[in-house]
């Protein structure tokens, strides 16, 4: 379509990016640009240094992705021209774009901070209604929507483009999902697949490898206008599950990244309790409405951070948690434990979850260590698909609609002889079917020493393992 060629951009993932000029607009926005200083991957550019990219560069490959499936959708004849107009296409292509506007900096890791000291405050004051961190923090989704709501300059280019906010957020939040919301939000979408892309690119890793070019030349809708593949696409689809999930075990979910995530999570909660950091619901608002918002990403909190690390205020192990992230000193993995059950079979690793839990204030008093300089990160069940095999749609009567929404996100397979499409978990013939009924648990041990005790790491690590001598699964 000619309108969305106001401008072209190169882009090492995608090659030639063709955007609008409503979308132009939108990505000169101040609270567009800040995107730019927040990476999509946190810290994992400590572990992969190419994998240092930016929320902003991915917002417009996902724009990109969600632009080219809905063109495949009308070139393969799927979608009638009147259905899927030019404003259609362009309502998907701008809630692709504006996806990720409401992240916070370190994303995922302040969110999860600020639940954090939310939850704990209130549980210890209920009666606490004036301190920030009393409030209810907002997630990314809500700023977002606030944004959308509240930035003068996104408003109007909206209105002035005979957009409503309502009609862009319908699409991100899944509010009473419109015909095509799984472009945003599914199994197989456009934010997935623009992030591993760009995540095989920038870390060099293959996992990410996913052919997207046939995958478009396979996409239909069924007679329920539900996006679906074709049969013939069944083995990319599934190779699209199995990379996402050895992505996120080998990128994400990487034993010094998610070491390095523990110590960002403990120090944005520092910084939070000690007020460096303001970012309750209220503190947001105030900052859309000063226009703060602009400034506050990953390079802020940085500098809060080596300020904080040599503040008296601060504990000693606050500042060691931080002296670690800016001296790119991860934390050592005392053992790993890996099983791989059936998604209702789960009861071998609560018991190893209580074992270990246990195992921390032995180990801190036996080593005299803090019991903080310890941790355990847990993997409770990382699944290929959001659903498994056993429940087909025809089962969901009585489902709650977030049910049912979840398993209207599935990747669905085309019938050709009746129209109808059924999840790809369904399909007897898919690896999927199998496969979707296991999901990963992982637990893993991390204790953050200082420079120079590899010895008492060594000692660490023998008296778990002495205590753990019957037990199966650990490395």
């Amino acid at each position: 379509m000619q309108s969305f060629n106001a401008k072209r951009i190169s882009d090492p993932v995608h090659g030639t990016i063709a955007l609008s000029k409503i979308e132009l607009d939108l990505i000169g926005c101040p609270t567009f640009q800040r995107l730019r200083g927040i990476k999509q991957l946190g810290l994992a550019h400590l572990v992969f240094p190419g994998a240092d990219y930016s929320r902003f560069s991915h917002s417009l490959g996902v724009c990109h992705v969600a632009g080219k499936i809905l063109d495949a959708l009308v070139r393969n004849g799927h979608v009638a021209g009147a259905d899927l107009d030019e404003r259609e296409v362009q309502k998907y292509r701008l809630a692709a774009l504006l996806h990720d506007i409401g992240h916070y900096p370190f994303s995922h890791a302040m969110e999860d901070a600020l639940k954090d000291v939310s939850a704990a405050h209130k549980l210890t004051d209920p009666t606490d209604t004036k301190s920030t961190a009393a409030e209810d923090y907002l997630n990314h989704e809500r700023v977002g929507k606030q944004i959308l709501e509240s930035d003068r300059k996104i408003v109007n280019i909206l209105k002035n483009n005979g957009f409503d906010q309502k009609d862009i957020t319908s699409v991100i939040l899944r509010e009473r999902p419109p015909l095509f919301a799984n472009l945003i939000s599914s199994d197989m979408d456009a934010d997935r697949i623009d992030y591993l892309l760009r995540t095989a690119h920038h870390t060099g890793l293959p996992y990410g490898s996913v052919d997207l070019e046939y995958l478009l030349t396979e996409i239909r809708v069924d007679s329920q206008n539900r996006i679906c593949l074709t049969a013939k696409a069944l083995r990319a689809a599934e190779h699209f599950l199995l990379c996402r999930y050895f992505d996120y075990q080998q990128v994400a979910y990487n034993k010094t990244v998610a070491g390095f995530e523990w110590l960002l999570k403990d120090s944005l909660r520092a910084l939070i309790k000690h007020g460096a950091i303001k970012c309750g619901a209220g503190d947001v608002k105030k900052m859309l409405n000063s226009g703060d918002w602009r400034y506050f990403d990953d390079h802020k909190i940085m500098e809060l951070m080596r300020t904080a690390s040599s503040d008296v205020t601060y504990s000693d192990s606050e500042k060691m948690k931080l002296s670690a992230i800016l001296d790119r000193r991860p934390p050592c993995v005392v053992a790993t434990y890996r099983c791989l059950p059936k998604r209702d079979d789960i009861s071998t690793h609560r018991n190893v979850k209580q074992l270990v839990s246990q195992y921390l204030n032995t180990c801190a008093d036996k080593f005299t260590i803090p019991l903080d300089s310890l941790y355990i990160w847990i993997q409770d069940g990382m699944a290929l698909t959001k659903i498994g095999s056993r429940i087909p749609i025809s089962q969901l009567a009585g489902s709650t609609d977030n049910q049912k929404d979840l398993h209207q996100q599935a990747i669905r397979i085309l019938n050709p002889n009746s129209g109808e499409s059924l999840p790809i978990v369904e399909l007897k013939q898919s690896l999927m079917g199998v496969l979707s009924e296991y999901a990963l648990y992982e637990i893993r041990l991390f204790v953050l020493l200082r420079a120079g005790e590899n010895k008492l790491l060594a000692d660490i690590r023998k008296h778990f393992f002495q205590l753990l001598e019957n037990q199966d699964n650990w490395v």
